[in-house]
């Protein structure tokens, strides 16, 4: 919309911001009072942070067929090319961040480095479920793929593959 600004820093983050816009008689009193202090009369909102570990070079808005959805497209230096997904429904925030919360103990990384400390590198991961790390589900062994079904409440590793893969091919 309108109000809404993406952008990426020379550290690698990614962000999203929305300009607040709650204008009432008391925060106009307010706004007249902070810009006489040479503060900002209006702020930004961060709806979303979430570090991606390249310096990001171009982003913008795309649909990529007449019935997909509007995405965010970024792409970093290093030639990666990412996606910024709305979720549309409240069981798929549910599921895709579980998932990626029992990713986070399950899987061990691959430096020996801790999961949450490197996409919260500069500032925290706010409001975004990291789709690198959900499609890693695929490469657990089949008991690991299994637990992890179980405790997301499917019933078999397939419906938690085919839920990453809708989820991937809804953009494409």
């Amino acid at each position: 919309d309108y109000d809404t600004i993406v952008y990426g820093d020379k550290f690698g983050n990614i962000a999203v911001c929305r300009f607040d816009d709650d204008d009432d008689e008391n925060t106009m009193a307010q706004h007249k009072f902070a810009a006489y202090l040479n503060g900002a009369p209006k702020k930004l909102r961060d709806i979303c942070h979430f570090y991606v570990g390249e310096l990001i070079t171009d982003i913008t808005k795309a649909r990529f067929g007449e019935n997909m959805e509007e995405v965010i497209v970024y792409s970093t230096v290093m030639g990666t090319i990412g996606v910024l997904l709305p979720f549309k429904t409240k069981t798929n925030v549910d599921f895709f961040c579980t998932l990626e919360m029992l990713l986070k103990t399950e899987q061990a990384p691959l430096l020996g480095r801790d999961h949450i400390s490197f996409r919260g590198y500069y500032f925290p991961a706010k409001n975004i479920c990291d789709g690198d790390l959900c499609e890693q589900y695929g490469y657990l062994p089949y008991d690991k793929q299994k637990e992890i079904a179980k405790q997301l409440v499917e019933d078999h590793p397939s419906d938690v593959t085919k839920a990453i893969q809708k989820m991937t091919t809804s953009v494409l």
